[in-house]
């Protein structure tokens, strides 16, 4: 069975396009890379990659793994990110990010709220930059988000 880096390899090279270009992304030798696909090949028993002067393409197969190996990597990370919470929450503490205003400051009564239903825990909070890749990677620190769309101003 494959270990889960093999298919975050996998996936940077079909994704990539070149072996070369993908082991940069990965910050893996080219050759380890290479090995390490090729592993991957005889364990699937397929080949998914089709090799050319330009680089590499899925095979019809390749496309069929590379929908599944994205699926169970986002579970496992989705897996590692439960687990994270889930340890933060046994300590008593929800980390609370946010986007601009405080939200102590939009929202006091939410947390009077939840100190009261509460007792014990506590509210860490977290200001989070405005995203400038994928919102699934933005909010990772933090167990809950917060944004509060603008104020119109009167003008």
């Amino acid at each position: 069975m494959p270990r889960l880096c093999q298919l975050r390899y996998f996936v940077a090279v079909a994704e990539e396009g070149q072996m070369t270009a993908a082991a940069q992304k990965l910050q893996l030798p080219q050759p380890a890379l290479s090995q390490a696909i090729a592993r991957l090949e005889g364990q699937l028993g397929v080949d998914p990659l089709r090799r050319n002067h330009l680089g590499v393409t899925l095979t019809p197969a390749g496309g069929v793994i590379l929908t599944k190996e994205r699926a169970a990597i986002g579970a496992s990370d989705d897996a590692a990110l439960a687990a994270c919470s889930l340890a933060h929450a046994g300590r008593g503490v929800l980390r609370f990010g946010f986007v601009g205003i405080p939200p102590s400051e939009k929202g006091p009564g939410l947390f009077a709220r939840f100190h009261a239903s509460h007792a014990g825990s506590a509210i860490a909070f977290r200001e989070l930059g405005f995203p400038s890749c994928s919102t699934a990677a933005w909010p990772l620190d933090v167990d809950i988000a917060l944004c509060f769309s603008p104020t119109v101003s009167a003008a």
